[in-house]
């Protein structure tokens, strides 16, 4: 007689809840299951599938807790030497395993949503590795949002397209991210242009020297900073070579920068005079800005392209900037075509004509019906509500349906027990599962009727980088 152990459903299994459902499927495995007809079959073929997902969910479950917890120091090993031994796997392996099972554990949501089946094995190995790389960017209050706009991707999404979406979902990411960066450092840039300028402040009207403050943009500086740093080093050079003691490289600096401006030989201590009665700022001196032209913009204006190109990136570059069309899905880049009933033929005829099969093949791209790569020369015009119900020809009332998934939807739109075929409000084919496949009856797009990325909000960094 099997041990019954009473279970608690409010509450946490016990270590012997588990043992015990260990012994139930050794039994089954060793004796089998008694099964008296087809439909039990089916029946315990089904929960043996949902058992699956469960059973993988529940070890990473535990086998990350036990990781974070040393659990298996009580027998003097470490978890992957545990995995090692009870599937007889070599440790490296064993040490893959458990990675993936604290990766796994660390987005408990996604490891839930594998566990009751919502997602395939494969999708949540791709979600997993895709939330790892988004996180980073995301706020803790920002994250849950981004997370459930990829779980509802992988709900029905084959595993090759999930992963295809998933990479452009982070290279959108990238690109939004240096566009924020982009257009915040040529707002910096400008600002630090229109910021430029020189103070001499004057100590006892010149006559011991002043104290220079000022800002240098990047465009001056490039060109300026080289040049000093040849010219002070030169004068470094010269100096040590005529067995001087070398100027500090800050004295350098102002003698290369009044060299440079006015061609002459800087001051030396020598030449100081305390008699010399004439002021150190009199109108006799050099007229350092006689080579300029006069037609230059004092202030305001450059002629430099590196500013002008600063200056439009700030003005154009936005992080908020419109979607490009290639992050659309394929039926809105062409909406202004097919969403139309100048084609609508109504009761008058049961089959599309040619332009109404057109416009279909702009909307739908091929059948509909999910995961089908079926193109549109070998699909039929499907009627969602039946030509023999009263259904018309009419955009709001087709899609196209390969030869092959036809029969599986031919059935009254609603049918519970059924795949059926339904337009969303936006106009876009889709099929609603039986209730055996999703009690809720959520509807599936087919992955080219959908955008390519995942629909994840941005992170807030995004808008700020662009507003700094």
């Amino acid at each position: 007689m099997d041990q019954a152990i009473a279970i608690d459903d409010a509450a946490p299994l016990t270590p012997a809840a588990l043992t015990n459902a260990i012994d139930l499927l050794t039994r089954a495995v060793t004796q089998g299951l008694a099964v008296t007809s087809a439909s039990e079959l089916l029946a315990a073929s089904r929960a043996s599938e949902r058992l699956v997902p469960l059973a993988l969910a529940l070890r990473s479950a535990l086998l990350a807790e036990a990781e974070d917890q040393r659990a298996g120091e009580i027998d003097g090993l470490n978890m992957a030497d545990v995995i090692s031994e009870e599937r007889r796997i070599p440790k490296t392996d064993a040490t893959s395993e458990l990675r993936r099972a604290s990766a796994h554990a660390a987005f408990p949501n996604v490891l839930a949503a594998a566990a009751v089946g919502r997602i395939s094995q494969p999708n949540l190995e791709t979600a997993v590795k895709t939330l790892e790389q988004m996180q980073p960017f995301y706020s803790a209050d920002e994250f849950p949002a981004a997370e459930a706009a990829l779980l509802k991707e992988a709900e029905g999404t084959v595993p090759a397209i999930f992963r295809k979406k998933c990479r452009t979902s982070l290279s959108q990411l990238d690109e939004s991210l240096r566009r924020a960066n982009n257009a915040a450092t040529a707002k910096r840039r400008k600002q630090s242009f229109d910021e430029r300028g020189l103070v001499i402040t004057l100590i006892e009207d010149g006559e011991f020297g002043a104290n220079v403050w000022g800002h240098i943009p990047t465009e001056y500086l490039r060109k300026l900073k080289p040049a000093l740093d040849r010219k002070a080093e030169a004068d470094g050079r010269a100096q040590r070579h005529s067995s001087r003691q070398a100027k500090d490289l800050r004295v350098r600096m102002l003698d290369a920068l009044f060299t440079l401006v006015t061609g002459s030989r800087p001051p030396q201590a020598d030449d100081v005079n305390g008699d010399d009665a004439s002021s150190p700022c009199s109108d006799e001196r050099p007229d350092l800005f006689s080579g300029l032209d006069a037609s230059e913009p004092a202030s305001g204006g450059t002629t430099d392209p590196n500013v002008a190109a600063c200056v439009d990136a700030a003005g154009s570059a936005s992080a908020t900037d419109a979607v490009v069309d290639e992050l659309l899905a394929a039926p809105e880049r062409t909406r202004h075509l097919w969403d139309t009933d100048a084609e609508d033929l109504g009761r008058d005829r049961r089959l599309a004509s040619r332009g109404l099969r057109e416009l279909l093949t702009l909307r739908d791209g091929g059948c509909v019906f999910p995961m089908c790569t079926d193109p549109p020369e070998v699909c039929i015009a499907h009627h969602i509500t039946s030509w023999e119900a009263g259904g018309r020809t009419d955009m709001r009332n087709l899609a196209l349906i390969c030869t092959r998934h036809h029969p599986r939807v031919e059935y009254p739109p609603g049918d519970p027990n059924h795949w059926t075929i339904v337009l969303d409000d936006a106009g876009i084919p889709a099929a609603r599962p039986p209730v055996r496949y999703d009690t809720a009856r959520q509807l599936i797009y087919h992955p080219r009727l959908t955008p390519p990325t995942c629909g994840m909000p941005l992170p807030s960094q995004v808008q700020t980088l662009a507003a700094n």
